[in-house]
């Protein structure tokens, strides 16, 4: 959990997951696309490789669901990365590279896709699949996914990693995406901004915010010793004491 500012002055909390939570929903993604027959295909390979675009890029909910199959090309002639573009908040558009681990989640649902008849001509890269009929069939597939269908998808994923109910929403993900990244030893704010893109620096600036936890592990050197503790409480419940004399 990180705080940011709000209008007020207070400190406004945004949840986000741990390094190691996170790499339990991934893991939990992937195991469900091979754990049980019955839940292989479409379905699990859509969750993955969503799961992935929130956590892995920072997308927002509508971002996601709005993205398109062109949107998904080389930014510049002979590049060695793809790059998804997507329109943002505030009418806004702005272009992403791929991670490698996205981009493989991405291509092996893009297989899948291409064997679900209706979707041929859907224009979006994550378009609802609705219910799959025993023939493997889905009758219903194609359109937009809506903020609840997404957030269903998310949450039993989310779960089965142990995440707490209250968290299991698709932009607890965006979050935990820029939480991890500002850990990096070699983060960028402005590069953070681009990224999530975010209109304003500021909005950006509540990331840097840390845990004392955080605060108390970047320190170098041992702890202090016991005594220096026991005599900063001694001296702290002493003053408590006069003031309430």
């Amino acid at each position: 959990m990180i705080e940011g500012s709000r209008c007020d002055g207070r400190p406004r909390r945004r949840e986000a997951l741990s390094s190691e939570r996170w790499e339990q929903v991934k893991d939990a993604a992937r195991a469900r696309t091979t754990a049980d027959p019955r839940r292989r295909g479409s379905q699990t390979a859509a969750a993955r490789a969503l799961i992935l675009v929130l956590g892995e890029m920072g997308l927002r909910s509508e971002e996601t669901r709005s993205a398109r199959l062109e949107g998904i090309a080389p930014r510049r002639a002979g590049a060695s990365r793809p790059w998804l573009h997507v329109h943002g908040k505030g009418d806004k558009q702005r272009g992403l590279p791929l991670p490698s681990t996205v981009a493989a989640a991405i291509a092996a649902w893009l297989e899948l896709r291409d064997r679900v008849e209706r979707l041929a001509n859907d224009p979006l890269l994550f378009p609802r699949l609705g219910r799959q009929r025993r023939d493997g069939s889905f009758p219903d597939a194609g359109g937009r996914l809506s903020g609840r269908a997404l957030g269903e998808i998310v949450k039993p994923v989310m779960a089965a990693a142990g995440v707490p109910a209250e968290l299991c929403h698709p932009h607890v993900l965006r979050h935990t995406y820029g939480t991890l990244f500002m850990t990096r030893p070699d983060a960028k704010l402005q590069q953070l901004q681009m990224l999530m893109g975010h209109a304003d620096i500021s909005t950006t600036a509540g990331y840097l915010h840390q845990r004392e936890e955080d605060l108390e592990a970047a320190v170098d050197g041992p702890l202090p010793p016991r005594p220096l503790l026991a005599a900063d409480t001694s001296r702290r419940n002493a003053r408590n004491a006069r003031r309430a004399a």
